[in-house]
């Protein structure tokens, strides 16, 4: 029975955790939502297939909207997902579960994840103490999460009072928020690790956002240099990313 986990992820969370429920899985491989898997064309379900994502704005990433819209799901498909947060789970597996159905499928078991808080744009990371709770809370669930997906149990009730976003949220609005200051030495590690292929380096060498940004803040958490801001307050904020994940990981091949 094979098992196919998307992830999204800006900071290396969601990789994290796909990572980490893959190894207790049987026959799992994860694959990374992005442009490129958007354009391929080749969204199909597996016997059993997942979507681990951060909530933003109390709901689901836009881009992974468009991907549960794409997602060709076979009849028999068992659908788990795990959203992972800094704050609340808000309504956004309710919010994924009534896009499931309008697909004529469902969500049978939905989990969610305490993960260090990364909205760098409005608060600086939490203490290396709270993360390091998450960490260990984060593993300590795998066990559990895995053992119900290997054997198909259901654990979600459907919430049928779901408005299709919680908020007026619009990442591409907001990008125009960002911009990078001296400290940018022209690494280029902000283009490589856009998922969506929204930063190209122009003739200067430095970085210009394209107006499909998608706020995973991968550009701005990455950044070796902490060059890359949000507004005027984040230049003090300093950053965040998983500890166990490696850049190299989020490049875009």
């Amino acid at each position: 029975m094979d098992t196919e986990i998307y992830y999204f992820t800006g900071t290396g969370n969601s990789l994290q955790i796909a990572k980490d429920l893959a190894e207790q899985l049987e026959n799992a491989q994860i694959i990374q939502i992005n442009s490129r898997l958007m354009e391929s064309g080749k969204l199909i379900s597996a016997d059993r297939t997942g979507i681990i994502f951060p909530v933003y704005v109390s709901g689901i990433p836009v881009i992974v909207e468009e991907f549960v819209n794409c997602l060709d799901i076979s009849e028999n498909t068992y659908m788990f997902a795990v959203s992972n947060f800094g704050g609340s789970a808000g309504i956004s597996l309710a919010q994924l579960d009534s896009l499931l159905r309008a697909r004529g499928s469902r969500l049978s078991a939905a989990f969610e994840i305490r993960m260090p808080d990364n909205t760098q744009i409005m608060f600086p990371p939490g203490s290396p103490e709270q993360q390091e709770r998450c960490f260990r809370s984060q593993k300590g669930m795998m066990p559990e999460i895995a053992s119900i997906i290997n054997n198909r149990a259901v654990n979600y009730k459907e919430n049928s009072a779901v408005p299709s976003r919680p908020h007026d949220f619009n990442p591409r609005d907001m990008e125009k928020n960002f911009h990078f200051d001296e400290k940018c030495n022209s690494c280029g590690i902000c283009e490589k690790v856009c998922p969506v292929g929204n930063i190209e380096m122009n003739s200067d060498g430095k970085p210009e956002w394209q107006g499909k940004c998608e706020l995973c803040l991968a550009c701005m958490q990455w950044c070796p240099e902490e060059a890359i801001q949000f507004g005027d307050k984040t230049s003090s904020w300093g950053r965040y990313h998983h500890p166990e994940i490696k850049v190299q990981e989020l490049f875009q091949k």
